[in-house]
């Protein structure tokens, strides 16, 4: 294995796709959330998410298996799910 500093160009090159890739998410992040407050009163956000995933395949096919088989990108959502802190508990009164 090569331990030597990365050059100037590959870190240039990392840092935009850093750069894209969470652009890339709170772009999918905010359309998501319009999409659920637009749903009209009492329709059901996990079915309109289902349409999406639905939706999404038929555009998309090779991204969506992608997302539902890869085993790293499983791995990855499991770590990112770990990392968000758990809600506060509420007191019931």
């Amino acid at each position: 294995m090569d331990f030597s500093r990365p050059s100037d160009r590959d870190l240039n090159r990392w840092e935009r796709s850093v750069e894209v890739v969470e652009r890339t998410a709170r772009a999918i992040s905010a359309t998501m959330d319009k999409m659920v407050a637009d749903l009209p009163e009492g329709a059901a956000p996990q079915m309109a998410i289902g349409l999406v995933v639905a939706e999404l395949t038929h555009r998309q096919p090779w991204l969506m298996q992608l997302i539902m088989e890869d085993e790293l990108i499983k791995e990855t959502f499991y770590a990112a799910l770990a990392e968000i802190p758990a809600p506060k508990p509420r007191l019931i009164t």
